[in-house]
């Protein structure tokens, strides 16, 4: 491997640059496991289709929107996933517009706020609430407008969707929590 050492004249030696392609490995290599959340995001979601959409959902896939926590270049994957995992929905491309906006209004939404919270826990538990109470509203009104075969208000649909998505939501915490201990998270985007 090659070295090569930058300095002005006079001075020490400020940093190392290595020449050929191991920068450029490192950027792969990141973007490569960004696809492959996007990957899981989706497979998670079609594996258990039938419940993954509608307004009594259990969208496991959910349980990734706690990465946000570490990285938020996290945001690409989710993106992309929800898109992805969308045009299965019955929904069609109303869920996969608007489900992905909502995706990312969440994301946005977490990236500001965990500029102020720096804990661990707090993030997590932040997310919790806001991929829950903030993040099934929108899906709530898709919903509503698209499929109300049973003819029931937009808040009893979000009403629905509020336990699976709190129960998805907290377990996936408990599991991002545990995964980031032995992976790092935030280290391998």
């Amino acid at each position: 491997m090659l070295y090569v050492w930058t300095q002005k004249r006079g001075s020490k030696p400020s940093h190392e640059k290595k020449l050929g392609g191991i920068f450029m490995q490192k950027n792969l290599t990141k973007q490569i496991v960004l696809a492959l959340v996007a990957a899981i995001y989706v497979a998670m979601t079609v594996l258990v289709a039938p419940i993954s959409y509608g307004p009594l959902q259990f969208r496991i896939s959910e349980t990734l929107n706690h990465l946000m926590a570490y990285n938020k270049k996290y945001i690409i994957s989710l993106g992309v996933g929800v898109f992805l995992a969308n045009t299965t929905s019955p929904f069609g491309w109303i869920d996969m517009v608007f489900g992905t906006l909502a995706t990312l209004l969440c994301c946005v939404i977490s990236i500001v706020a965990f500029k102020k919270i720096k804990n661990e826990l707090a993030r997590l538990a932040f997310n919790i609430f806001n991929f829950t109470v903030i993040g099934m509203l929108p899906i709530a009104l898709i919903i509503f407008f698209v499929d109300n075969s049973a003819n029931t208000s937009a808040w009893a649909i979000y009403f629905s969707l509020l336990p699976s998505q709190f129960v998805i939501m907290s377990i996936g915490s408990v599991a991002m929590y545990i995964i980031n201990k032995t992976i790092h998270l935030n280290d391998i985007v």
